[in-house]
Protein backbone atom coordinates (compact mmCIF):
# COMPACT_ATOMS: atom_id res chain seq x y z
CA UNK A 1 0.00 0.00 0.00
CA UNK A 2 3.00 2.36 0.38
CA UNK A 3 3.16 2.99 -3.38
CA UNK A 4 -0.59 3.29 -3.84
CA UNK A 5 -1.81 6.63 -5.19
CA UNK A 6 -5.24 8.05 -5.92
CA UNK A 7 -5.97 11.10 -8.06
CA UNK A 8 -9.31 12.85 -8.56
CA UNK A 9 -10.31 15.49 -11.08
CA UNK A 10 -13.65 17.28 -11.36
CA UNK A 11 -15.08 18.61 -14.61
CA UNK A 12 -18.44 19.41 -16.15
CA UNK A 13 -18.67 15.77 -17.18
CA UNK A 14 -18.29 14.55 -13.62
CA UNK A 15 -15.45 13.12 -11.58
CA UNK A 16 -12.45 11.23 -12.92
CA UNK A 17 -10.71 8.87 -10.52
CA UNK A 18 -7.32 7.34 -11.27
CA UNK A 19 -5.55 4.75 -9.14
CA UNK A 20 -2.17 3.07 -8.94
CA UNK A 21 -1.66 0.04 -6.71
CA UNK A 22 -3.92 -2.74 -5.53
CA UNK A 23 -5.23 -1.05 -2.40
CA UNK A 24 -5.90 2.20 -4.23
CA UNK A 25 -7.69 0.31 -7.01
CA UNK A 26 -10.07 -1.32 -4.54
CA UNK A 27 -10.92 2.03 -3.00
CA UNK A 28 -11.37 3.58 -6.42
CA UNK A 29 -13.76 0.82 -7.47
CA UNK A 30 -15.88 1.51 -4.40
CA UNK A 31 -16.07 5.19 -5.32
CA UNK A 32 -16.81 4.41 -8.95
CA UNK A 33 -19.84 2.42 -7.84
CA UNK A 34 -21.29 5.65 -6.48
CA UNK A 35 -21.28 7.16 -9.97
CA UNK A 36 -23.26 4.36 -11.54
CA UNK A 37 -27.06 3.82 -11.28
CA UNK A 38 -27.99 2.38 -7.94
CA UNK A 39 -29.97 -0.51 -9.35
CA UNK A 40 -28.03 -3.49 -8.04
CA UNK A 41 -28.27 -4.85 -4.49
CA UNK A 42 -25.42 -3.66 -2.27
CA UNK A 43 -25.40 -6.68 -0.04
CA UNK A 44 -26.95 -4.76 2.86
CA UNK A 45 -30.08 -5.67 4.81
CA UNK A 46 -33.00 -3.27 4.79
CA UNK A 47 -33.92 -0.30 2.60
CA UNK A 48 -33.00 2.21 5.29
CA UNK A 49 -29.45 0.91 5.64
CA UNK A 50 -29.10 0.78 1.86
CA UNK A 51 -30.35 4.36 1.53
CA UNK A 52 -27.88 5.54 4.16
CA UNK A 53 -25.02 3.79 2.38
CA UNK A 54 -26.00 5.42 -0.91
CA UNK A 55 -26.20 8.83 0.74
CA UNK A 56 -22.71 8.42 2.18
CA UNK A 57 -21.27 7.56 -1.22
CA UNK A 58 -22.97 10.53 -2.86
CA UNK A 59 -21.73 12.81 -0.08
CA UNK A 60 -18.17 11.59 -0.52
CA UNK A 61 -18.28 12.21 -4.27
CA UNK A 62 -19.75 15.69 -3.83
CA UNK A 63 -17.03 16.64 -1.35
CA UNK A 64 -14.35 15.19 -3.62
CA UNK A 65 -15.66 17.37 -6.45
CA UNK A 66 -15.58 20.43 -4.20
CA UNK A 67 -11.98 19.64 -3.22
CA UNK A 68 -11.01 19.57 -6.90
CA UNK A 69 -12.78 22.89 -7.46
CA UNK A 70 -10.91 24.42 -4.54
CA UNK A 71 -7.59 23.24 -5.94
CA UNK A 72 -8.38 25.20 -9.09
CA UNK A 73 -9.49 28.27 -7.09
CA UNK A 74 -6.37 28.23 -4.93
CA UNK A 75 -4.03 27.37 -7.78
CA UNK A 76 -2.90 23.95 -6.56
CA UNK A 77 -1.88 21.48 -9.24
CA UNK A 78 -3.95 18.26 -8.91
CA UNK A 79 -1.80 15.49 -7.48
CA UNK A 80 -2.17 12.01 -6.00
CA UNK A 81 -3.12 11.66 -2.33
CA UNK A 82 -2.01 8.90 0.00
CA UNK A 83 -4.76 6.23 0.28
CA UNK A 84 -4.03 5.99 4.01
CA UNK A 85 -5.11 9.61 4.26
CA UNK A 86 -7.88 9.51 1.66
CA UNK A 87 -9.63 6.42 3.01
CA UNK A 88 -9.99 8.03 6.44
CA UNK A 89 -11.05 11.31 4.82
CA UNK A 90 -13.81 9.57 2.80
CA UNK A 91 -15.12 7.76 5.88
CA UNK A 92 -15.42 10.99 7.89
CA UNK A 93 -16.48 13.39 5.12
CA UNK A 94 -19.26 11.10 3.94
CA UNK A 95 -20.98 11.32 7.34
CA UNK A 96 -21.57 15.10 7.29
CA UNK A 97 -25.11 16.41 7.03
CA UNK A 98 -26.54 18.06 3.94
CA UNK A 99 -28.37 20.56 6.17
CA UNK A 100 -25.16 22.39 7.03
CA UNK A 101 -22.41 22.39 4.42
CA UNK A 102 -19.87 24.24 6.56
CA UNK A 103 -18.00 21.14 7.73
CA UNK A 104 -18.10 19.59 4.25
CA UNK A 105 -16.39 22.74 2.98
CA UNK A 106 -13.67 22.30 5.60
CA UNK A 107 -13.17 18.67 4.58
CA UNK A 108 -12.92 19.74 0.94
CA UNK A 109 -10.35 22.45 1.68
CA UNK A 110 -8.29 20.07 3.80
CA UNK A 111 -8.15 17.51 1.00
CA UNK A 112 -7.37 20.20 -1.58
CA UNK A 113 -4.35 21.28 0.48
CA UNK A 114 -3.18 17.76 1.37
CA UNK A 115 0.29 16.83 0.09
CA UNK A 116 1.09 13.88 -2.14
CA UNK A 117 2.80 11.89 0.61
CA UNK A 118 1.12 10.87 3.84
CA UNK A 119 0.94 13.77 6.30
CA UNK A 120 0.38 13.15 10.04
CA UNK A 121 -0.80 16.75 10.39
CA UNK A 122 -3.54 16.31 7.78
CA UNK A 123 -4.48 12.94 9.30
CA UNK A 124 -4.87 14.67 12.67
CA UNK A 125 -7.00 17.39 11.08
CA UNK A 126 -9.32 14.74 9.62
CA UNK A 127 -9.76 13.17 13.05
CA UNK A 128 -10.49 16.55 14.64
CA UNK A 129 -13.07 17.42 11.98
CA UNK A 130 -14.81 14.16 12.82
CA UNK A 131 -15.08 15.18 16.48
CA UNK A 132 -16.54 18.69 16.18
CA UNK A 133 -19.82 20.07 14.90
CA UNK A 134 -20.81 23.23 13.00
CA UNK A 135 -21.04 25.29 16.21
CA UNK A 136 -17.50 24.40 17.27
CA UNK A 137 -16.27 25.26 13.77
CA UNK A 138 -17.99 28.67 13.83
CA UNK A 139 -16.70 29.55 17.29
CA UNK A 140 -13.20 28.39 16.38
CA UNK A 141 -13.19 30.63 13.31
CA UNK A 142 -14.42 33.58 15.40
CA UNK A 143 -11.48 33.06 17.76
CA UNK A 144 -9.10 32.93 14.79
CA UNK A 145 -10.41 36.19 13.36
CA UNK A 146 -11.53 38.00 16.48
CA UNK A 147 -11.02 41.77 16.62
CA UNK A 148 -7.93 41.74 14.41
CA UNK A 149 -7.43 44.46 11.84
CA UNK A 150 -7.12 41.76 9.19
CA UNK A 151 -8.93 38.44 9.57
CA UNK A 152 -6.16 36.29 8.10
CA UNK A 153 -2.83 38.17 8.33
CA UNK A 154 -0.10 37.39 5.86
CA UNK A 155 2.01 35.89 8.63
CA UNK A 156 -0.81 33.54 9.61
CA UNK A 157 -2.45 33.48 13.03
CA UNK A 158 0.56 32.84 15.22
CA UNK A 159 0.56 36.31 16.88
CA UNK A 160 -2.11 35.25 19.38
CA UNK A 161 -0.58 31.92 20.29
CA UNK A 162 0.86 32.93 23.68
CA UNK A 163 -1.59 35.57 24.89
CA UNK A 164 -3.48 33.57 27.52
CA UNK A 165 -0.81 30.98 28.19
CA UNK A 166 0.75 33.59 30.44
CA UNK A 167 -1.06 35.95 32.77
CA UNK A 168 -2.26 39.04 30.85
CA UNK A 169 -1.74 41.19 33.94
CA UNK A 170 1.09 43.25 32.42
CA UNK A 171 -1.09 44.05 29.41
CA UNK A 172 -3.86 45.28 31.72
CA UNK A 173 -1.45 47.54 33.57
CA UNK A 174 -0.10 48.93 30.30
CA UNK A 175 -3.65 49.72 29.17
CA UNK A 176 -4.30 51.52 32.48
CA UNK A 177 -1.22 53.70 32.04
CA UNK A 178 -2.19 54.53 28.46
CA UNK A 179 -5.56 55.88 29.53
CA UNK A 180 -5.00 57.26 33.05
CA UNK A 181 -1.96 59.50 33.37
CA UNK A 182 -2.91 60.56 36.89
CA UNK A 183 -4.38 58.62 39.77
CA UNK A 184 -8.13 58.21 39.45
CA UNK A 185 -10.79 56.75 41.69
CA UNK A 186 -13.24 54.05 40.67
CA UNK A 187 -15.89 56.52 39.52
CA UNK A 188 -13.44 58.28 37.20
CA UNK A 189 -12.26 54.94 35.90
CA UNK A 190 -15.78 53.87 35.08
CA UNK A 191 -16.45 57.10 33.16
CA UNK A 192 -13.47 56.42 30.89
CA UNK A 193 -13.59 52.62 31.01
CA UNK A 194 -14.47 52.29 27.32
CA UNK A 195 -11.11 53.78 26.28
CA UNK A 196 -9.38 51.29 28.58
CA UNK A 197 -11.45 48.50 27.01
CA UNK A 198 -10.35 49.56 23.50
CA UNK A 199 -6.69 49.55 24.52
CA UNK A 200 -7.01 46.11 26.06
CA UNK A 201 -8.82 44.63 23.07
CA UNK A 202 -6.18 46.02 20.75
CA UNK A 203 -3.50 44.17 22.72
CA UNK A 204 -5.32 40.92 23.55
CA UNK A 205 -7.95 40.45 20.84
CA UNK A 206 -5.66 39.65 17.93
CA UNK A 207 -6.07 36.81 15.43
CA UNK A 208 -5.98 33.52 17.27
CA UNK A 209 -6.98 34.99 20.62
CA UNK A 210 -10.20 36.20 22.25
CA UNK A 211 -11.33 37.72 25.53
CA UNK A 212 -14.36 35.66 26.49
CA UNK A 213 -15.13 37.66 29.60
CA UNK A 214 -13.55 40.42 31.67
CA UNK A 215 -15.13 41.59 34.93
CA UNK A 216 -13.86 44.56 36.93
CA UNK A 217 -14.53 44.77 40.70
CA UNK A 218 -13.88 47.34 43.37
CA UNK A 219 -10.97 46.86 45.75
CA UNK A 220 -11.22 43.71 47.85
CA UNK A 221 -11.46 39.95 47.50
CA UNK A 222 -12.96 39.08 44.12
CA UNK A 223 -14.65 36.00 45.56
CA UNK A 224 -16.74 38.25 47.79
CA UNK A 225 -18.03 40.31 44.88
CA UNK A 226 -19.18 37.67 42.40
CA UNK A 227 -22.19 39.02 40.55
CA UNK A 228 -21.43 42.59 41.74
CA UNK A 229 -18.92 43.71 39.14
CA UNK A 230 -18.60 47.39 38.24
CA UNK A 231 -17.68 46.92 34.58
CA UNK A 232 -17.78 43.97 32.22
CA UNK A 233 -16.88 43.35 28.60
CA UNK A 234 -15.73 40.67 26.18
CA UNK A 235 -15.26 40.07 22.48
CA UNK A 236 -18.94 39.38 21.87
CA UNK A 237 -18.85 35.58 21.79
CA UNK A 238 -21.12 35.26 24.82
CA UNK A 239 -23.64 37.63 23.26
CA UNK A 240 -23.56 35.93 19.87
CA UNK A 241 -23.70 32.28 20.92
CA UNK A 242 -24.67 32.31 24.60
CA UNK A 243 -22.35 31.95 27.59
CA UNK A 244 -23.18 28.30 28.31
CA UNK A 245 -22.67 27.24 24.69
CA UNK A 246 -19.38 29.11 24.46
CA UNK A 247 -17.99 27.56 27.64
CA UNK A 248 -19.01 24.07 26.51
CA UNK A 249 -17.61 24.68 23.03
CA UNK A 250 -14.29 25.94 24.39
CA UNK A 251 -14.05 22.77 26.49
CA UNK A 252 -14.53 20.65 23.36
CA UNK A 253 -11.99 22.68 21.37
CA UNK A 254 -9.55 22.47 24.26
CA UNK A 255 -10.08 18.71 24.61
CA UNK A 256 -9.12 18.34 20.94
CA UNK A 257 -5.96 20.40 21.45
CA UNK A 258 -7.04 23.42 19.41
CA UNK A 259 -7.21 26.15 22.06
CA UNK A 260 -5.77 27.01 25.43
CA UNK A 261 -8.14 28.55 27.97
CA UNK A 262 -6.70 30.96 30.53
CA UNK A 263 -8.64 32.04 33.63
CA UNK A 264 -7.04 34.70 35.82
CA UNK A 265 -7.99 36.97 38.69
CA UNK A 266 -5.66 39.63 40.02
CA UNK A 267 -5.47 42.98 41.78
CA UNK A 268 -4.01 45.94 39.91
CA UNK A 269 -2.37 47.60 42.94
CA UNK A 270 -1.29 50.31 40.53
CA UNK A 271 -0.28 53.93 40.99
CA UNK A 272 -2.67 54.96 38.21
CA UNK A 273 -5.57 54.29 40.56
CA UNK A 274 -6.40 55.65 43.97
CA UNK A 275 -8.40 52.51 44.64
CA UNK A 276 -7.15 49.11 43.56
CA UNK A 277 -9.24 47.26 41.01
CA UNK A 278 -9.77 43.53 40.87
CA UNK A 279 -10.01 41.79 37.51
CA UNK A 280 -11.42 38.42 36.59
CA UNK A 281 -10.42 37.43 33.05
CA UNK A 282 -11.31 34.42 30.92
CA UNK A 283 -9.69 34.19 27.50
CA UNK A 284 -8.53 31.71 24.87
CA UNK A 285 -5.53 31.39 22.56
CA UNK A 286 -4.92 28.95 19.76
CA UNK A 287 -2.38 26.22 20.34
CA UNK A 288 0.17 25.25 17.68
CA UNK A 289 -2.13 22.41 16.65
CA UNK A 290 -4.96 24.94 16.47
CA UNK A 291 -2.92 27.12 14.13
CA UNK A 292 -2.08 24.18 11.87
CA UNK A 293 -5.73 23.11 11.89
CA UNK A 294 -6.85 26.63 10.96
CA UNK A 295 -4.29 27.01 8.18
CA UNK A 296 -5.26 23.68 6.61
CA UNK A 297 -9.04 23.74 7.06
CA UNK A 298 -10.07 27.41 7.21
CA UNK A 299 -7.60 29.44 5.15
CA UNK A 300 -7.99 29.19 1.37
CA UNK A 301 -4.82 31.09 0.57
CA UNK A 302 -1.54 29.30 1.11
CA UNK A 303 -0.26 30.76 4.38
CA UNK A 304 3.38 30.79 5.40
CA UNK A 305 3.40 29.63 8.99
CA UNK A 306 5.51 31.77 11.27
CA UNK A 307 5.81 31.71 15.04
CA UNK A 308 6.71 34.42 17.51
CA UNK A 309 6.50 32.08 20.49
Amino acid sequence: MTDDKIKTKASAAGVEIEAAGGGAARLTNALADALSPFTQPMGLLGDEIESFRIHRRIKAIETLKRASELQEEIGIEPHPVSPKLLSNWIEKASLESDDDQSLSELYALLLAKSPEDFSPIHALCIDILGKIGPLEARVFQKICENKSDKSWPKEGIYPGIIHFKRSPQSVFLTALLENFEVAVDIEQFLRDADSFKSSLQRELSVSGCAILDCQVYREGDISKHQGKYEYRFGDGLYEEFGQSKILNTVEILSHNGLVYEGVYDFNTNHKALKNNLNFFVNGVSLTRIGVMFANNCFVKSMVTEKSND
